[in-house]
Protein backbone atom coordinates (compact mmCIF):
# COMPACT_ATOMS: atom_id res chain seq x y z
CA UNK A 1 0.00 0.00 0.00
CA UNK A 2 1.59 3.65 -1.16
CA UNK A 3 1.39 6.23 1.39
CA UNK A 4 -1.01 8.85 0.54
CA UNK A 5 -0.65 12.95 2.48
CA UNK A 6 -3.05 14.86 3.87
CA UNK A 7 -2.78 18.55 4.62
CA UNK A 8 -5.14 19.37 7.26
CA UNK A 9 -6.15 16.37 9.65
CA UNK A 10 -8.84 17.04 12.56
CA UNK A 11 -9.96 14.37 15.29
CA UNK A 12 -11.89 14.31 17.64
CA UNK A 13 -11.26 13.70 21.47
CA UNK A 14 -14.13 13.18 23.86
CA UNK A 15 -12.45 14.67 27.06
CA UNK A 16 -9.29 17.17 26.89
CA UNK A 17 -7.46 14.25 28.93
CA UNK A 18 -8.07 12.24 25.83
CA UNK A 19 -7.05 15.19 23.75
CA UNK A 20 -3.85 15.71 25.29
CA UNK A 21 -2.94 11.78 25.04
CA UNK A 22 -3.37 11.95 21.51
CA UNK A 23 -1.49 15.62 21.30
CA UNK A 24 1.51 13.88 23.22
CA UNK A 25 1.51 10.75 20.82
CA UNK A 26 1.77 12.81 17.58
CA UNK A 27 4.20 15.20 19.14
CA UNK A 28 6.63 14.83 16.24
CA UNK A 29 3.78 16.17 13.94
CA UNK A 30 3.40 19.73 16.03
CA UNK A 31 -0.23 18.75 16.94
CA UNK A 32 -2.63 21.78 18.31
CA UNK A 33 -5.85 20.49 20.69
CA UNK A 34 -8.82 22.34 20.79
CA UNK A 35 -11.96 23.12 22.84
CA UNK A 36 -15.27 23.73 20.83
CA UNK A 37 -18.04 24.32 23.19
CA UNK A 38 -17.79 21.00 25.16
CA UNK A 39 -16.36 18.73 22.04
CA UNK A 40 -12.45 18.62 21.73
CA UNK A 41 -10.33 18.40 18.68
CA UNK A 42 -6.60 17.39 17.99
CA UNK A 43 -5.30 19.38 14.74
CA UNK A 44 -2.03 18.16 12.76
CA UNK A 45 -1.15 20.30 10.14
CA UNK A 46 0.29 18.77 6.98
CA UNK A 47 1.31 17.27 4.88
CA UNK A 48 1.54 13.71 7.08
CA UNK A 49 1.49 10.27 6.23
CA UNK A 50 -2.17 9.22 6.95
CA UNK A 51 -1.37 5.47 7.82
CA UNK A 52 0.93 6.50 10.59
CA UNK A 53 -1.59 8.51 11.65
CA UNK A 54 -4.62 6.38 11.21
CA UNK A 55 -2.27 3.73 13.25
CA UNK A 56 -1.23 6.00 16.30
CA UNK A 57 -5.05 6.83 16.50
CA UNK A 58 -6.05 3.26 16.61
CA UNK A 59 -3.53 2.27 19.28
CA UNK A 60 -4.97 5.63 21.11
CA UNK A 61 -8.49 4.35 20.24
CA UNK A 62 -7.29 0.95 22.14
CA UNK A 63 -5.90 2.44 25.43
CA UNK A 64 -9.22 4.37 25.47
CA UNK A 65 -11.49 1.32 25.39
CA UNK A 66 -13.13 3.65 22.68
CA UNK A 67 -14.45 1.58 19.79
CA UNK A 68 -14.17 4.72 17.04
CA UNK A 69 -13.87 8.71 16.74
CA UNK A 70 -14.08 10.54 13.75
CA UNK A 71 -11.06 12.40 11.59
CA UNK A 72 -11.62 15.04 8.88
CA UNK A 73 -8.83 14.59 6.41
CA UNK A 74 -9.05 18.10 4.19
CA UNK A 75 -12.11 18.72 5.94
CA UNK A 76 -13.81 15.11 4.82
CA UNK A 77 -14.96 12.94 7.45
CA UNK A 78 -13.92 9.21 8.24
CA UNK A 79 -15.15 6.72 10.82
CA UNK A 80 -11.38 5.45 12.47
CA UNK A 81 -12.19 2.47 14.06
CA UNK A 82 -9.73 0.65 16.55
CA UNK A 83 -9.50 -2.37 14.98
CA UNK A 84 -9.36 -1.33 11.67
CA UNK A 85 -11.39 -3.48 10.05
CA UNK A 86 -14.02 -0.84 9.52
CA UNK A 87 -13.35 1.95 8.35
CA UNK A 88 -15.39 4.78 5.90
CA UNK A 89 -12.99 6.44 3.60
CA UNK A 90 -14.00 10.15 2.46
CA UNK A 91 -16.17 10.53 -0.13
CA UNK A 92 -14.14 11.05 -3.74
CA UNK A 93 -14.91 14.58 -4.48
CA UNK A 94 -13.93 15.69 -8.18
CA UNK A 95 -11.72 18.55 -8.27
CA UNK A 96 -14.14 20.61 -10.13
CA UNK A 97 -17.03 20.34 -7.17
CA UNK A 98 -16.66 23.77 -7.08
CA UNK A 99 -17.20 24.94 -10.07
CA UNK A 100 -20.62 26.77 -11.24
CA UNK A 101 -21.39 27.64 -14.41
Amino acid sequence: MSATSAYAIEIDATNIAAAVILESRLSRLAPTTAGLGSSWIVEIPGPVNLEDVEAVVRGWLDDLGQRSTTMRIDKRPMRIDKSGAERTAPAHRASHGNFIG
